[in-house]
């Protein structure tokens, strides 16, 4: 017996998705099996057989004389077995998906005997008599009267019967609608006005694919809350998101899909949770039992283990269940897809064959001339890819690019365009390709219709910009990156004033003098999104010139910015006042990490660094006293830096980092060696100013465009995961106080092993979510 399936069609009944409204309409089983089997070219000759009354037994005296249902044959359509010439480019590729996904679909398994196959002489014998008038019509319900003798039935009533559709010719009837039809746009935006809809992103596990949720990203409306008491004090982003249970809820919705659920009660919602969890859970008890026997063994060969401890927590018997017992408080099936993922594009293998083993993921009606996709990403379904569409079969090990397409009802696995293939995996360059196709990064050059919109170099900054701009180019101002950094998009300055306050400024290049909006430029950078960094190379969101360039800020040349400048008092590092403006610099230097690191602790700037210094008519190289600002600026950032840190973490602040890994390259891009990257003083006295820079304009922007201010902040962890990860954390005697951000930062400072506290922060990573 198959509880998913019963289990989700009384959930789609509840909810108005019941698989028989999307099912062809059948009538009875004779007409069934004629529709199923009745050979094309029989179909003009033959006609529908009259129904034999069968004997009746004693149970039956009640229906024995009841209503009698009476069927006029209906017309037979004539068939045509010639084929029609089909010409080249008489159908397109989409048409071609179309009708693959349609042949794919699984035929209804009907539960009927097979009609046995007539003989010649029974098909001559039965010949076609003169069609009547009554022909024409549909199927008749006629009641015919009752035979002398016999009496009817009390309270017995006509049986309705629907009418069937004529077959043309060889026309195969149409195929089983596997999932629910999607709802139209106009019927979501009635039902989400009603409070009958809500709308979120999807999410799909990957560790099991059938268990997927949908993220509200807006709050319900209270008629919402009204219709639906379950969403009532829901808020985003802290509150749970809906549990969607099942493949056939999901409805063909994959991650980051906009999507419309309709919410379940309660009781439907847990009767469909325990049965899709049933399977899954059983498997991961087993799987955690035997982690857990191993575990165990592992202890006994440790040394000075505290026989006492481990009795107890052999006592105590842990499964999976323990970490999922909490059942999903929302539940909800996926109704429309609002806006599919931009990004359709995944990497996989392509193969002929039906896999090896048959697993949940397996297919098994592959037509002849269609290839079967499967996605290294667990969350993504198998596809189909037309042959004709791949110039050359690939190894059945070779990863390839797809593009999902198409993917109707009627259809199990969607429908997918073939794109490259990448090779085998194992090498660098496949694995980077691997990735960066994975997740939709583009590594196309930039067309000439962008690069004409960027001025010619050697380029100079207009004088109507020098006028209209605060000339910056005298002070004190620098970079600080790491060493191999091309794109210097930030600098800082520091300037002592006479009141003994000082004077700090983050100054950001100006990159919107150059991307002008709703130009060719602006589209692809809106694209891109943002520069990817890989180990090898870095992918830029905008072209080289303007990235290494006319953006960058160089030591020793102009550059347009926008700045943003403090008056600190330094005993506090408190803020007096703050100033915003586009300004004009003129970068000093441009200094690493570690060169900002030497002179924190008491060294100097190497006399091979290039510095520079703007005389306000020309750029010439830095004095001495230059050099002597410089390193002063330094020691005045890191000595407020850490004021403002300490401040940021008694107001609770929460700050986690994993360990980084830094690879060394050789000539041709190859890994030969491998360390951890350290955090310095230097890299945290940039990164509170940027923190402090983000703030202010935060709070700028608030004030001033209220109503259109877009904000970035974290989400409370994951509640689940954090409980899950202080149980275990426990059992080693470490405990966590997880009340607050601020707590959870003194619970992780407490621990004075510096490797134990580095493997706490980073199990306690997992639980956290990103920054939106």
């Amino acid at each position: 017996m198959d509880l998913n399936n019963n289990q989700h069609n009384s959930v789609n009944d509840s909810s108005g998705l019941a698989d028989d409204q999307s099912r062809p309409e059948l009538t009875t089983p004779s007409e069934r099996i004629h529709q199923h089997h009745l050979p094309a070219q029989d179909t003009a000759q033959s006609q529908p057989r009259r129904r034999r009354h069968r004997k009746k037994g004693n149970n039956d005296t009640a229906n024995q004389h009841g209503p009698i249902v009476h069927r006029e044959p209906r017309q037979a359509a004539a068939t045509n077995n010639q084929q029609q010439p089909v010409t080249d480019g008489q159908s397109s590729h989409r048409d071609k998906l179309t009708a693959a996904a349609h042949s794919s679909a699984e035929l209804p398994q009907n539960d009927l005997p097979s009609e046995p196959p007539r003989s010649k002489r029974s098909q001559n014998h039965q010949q076609p008599r003169k069609q009547t008038a009554a022909d024409t019509t549909n199927w008749r319900l006629r009641k015919l009267p009752n035979e002398p003798g016999t009496s009817q039935a009390p309270g017995s009533a006509m049986r309705a019967v629907t009418p069937a559709k004529p077959l043309h010719g060889s026309q195969s009837p149409a195929p089983r609608k596997v999932f629910a039809e999607h709802y139209p746009p106009k019927k979501v935006t009635a039902l989400m006005d009603a409070g009958l809809l809500v709308r979120g992103v999807m999410r799909i596990n990957p560790k099991n694919p059938t268990d997927a949720y949908v993220s509200l990203d807006e709050s319900p409306s209270p008629l919402a809350q009204r219709k639906n008491p379950e969403l009532q004090g829901y808020v985003v982003g802290n509150s749970s998101d809906i549990y969607i249970c099942g493949k056939d809820s999901r409805n063909r919705a994959i991650n980051n899909d906009v999507v419309a659920v309709k919410l379940l009660t309660r009781k439907a919602g847990r009767q469909l949770y325990k049965a899709n969890r049933m399977g899954y859970d059983k498997r991961m008890d087993k799987i955690t039992a035997q982690r857990r026997a191993r575990l165990d063994r592992m202890a006994d060969n440790v040394k000075n283990v505290n026989a006492e401890a481990a009795s107890d927590d052999a006592a105590e018997p842990q499964t999976s269940n323990d970490s999922g017992a909490r059942m999903p408080e929302l539940f909800g099936v996926v109704v429309a897809i609002i806006t599919p993922n931009a990004d359709r594009v995944f990497v996989g293998t392509l193969s002929n064959r039906l896999p090896a083993h048959r697993d949940s993921r397996a297919s098994d009606n592959i037509p002849l001339d269609m290839l079967q996709f499967k996605p290294l990403d667990p969350a993504v379904p198998l596809m189909l890819v037309p042959k004709d569409s791949v110039p050359e079969i690939p190894h059945h090990k070779d990863i390839c690019a797809v593009r999902m397409e198409l993917w109707p009802e009627t259809s199990k696995y969607p429908m997918a365009t073939y794109l490259k293939c990448l090779g085998q995996r194992g090498s660098v360059e496949i694995e980077t390709e691997l990735i960066l196709e994975e997740n939709g990064v583009s590594t196309e050059p930039f067309p000439p219709t962008v690069l004409r919109s960027l001025p010619k170099t050697p380029w100079k900054i207009p004088a109507t910009e020098l006028k209209s701009r605060t000339d910056l180019r005298t002070a004190c101002i620098f970079t600080i990156d790491p060493p191999t950094a091309r794109d210097l998009d930030d600098a800082v300055s520091c300037q002592l004033l006479p009141n003994g306050n000082v004077l700090i400024g983050v100054h950001i290049a100006d990159v919107s003098f150059f991307v002008r909006p709703h130009t060719a430029l602006d589209r692809m950078a809106k694209q891109r999104a943002t520069t990817t960094y890989m180990v090898q190379r870095a992918y830029p969101m905008l072209p080289a010139v303007l990235c290494e360039d006319l953006c960058s800020l160089n030591p020793g040349v102009d550059r347009l910015a926008f700045s943003v400048m403090w008056e600190i008092e330094p005993e506090s590092a408190t803020v007096c006042s703050t100033w915003f403006g586009r300004t004009v610099i003129s970068s000093a230097c441009k200094l690493s990490y570690d060169d900002a690191q030497h002179v924190i602790d008491g060294g100097h700037l190497a006399d091979s660094l290039a510095c520079f210094e703007h005389t306000g008519v020309r750029v010439a190289p830095a004095s001495q006293q230059r050099r002597s600002d410089i390193e002063a600026s330094v020691l005045w950032f890191f000595r407020l830096s850490k004021i403002m840190r300490k401040r940021r973490f008694d107001e609770g602040a929460l700050s986690l980092h994993s360990v980084r890994l830094s690879f060394d390259l050789d000539d041709n891009g190859q890994p030969i060696g491998c360390r951890t990257y350290d955090i310095k003083d230097s890299n945290r006295l940039i990164e509170e100013f940027m923190l402090l820079a983000n703030m202010s304009v935060a709070a700028r922007i608030e004030a001033c465009f209220p109503d259109a201010a877009l904000l970035r902040r974290h989400s409370p962890p994951l509640e689940r995961r954090l409980d899950e990860v202080c149980r275990q954390l426990s059992h080693s005697g470490i405990d966590i106080d997880t009340q607050s951000a601020g707590a959870i930062s003194r619970s992780i400072q407490d621990i004075s092993d510096p490797a134990i506290r580095y493997t706490v922060e980073e199990m306690l990573i997992s639980p956290m979510q990103r920054a939106a």
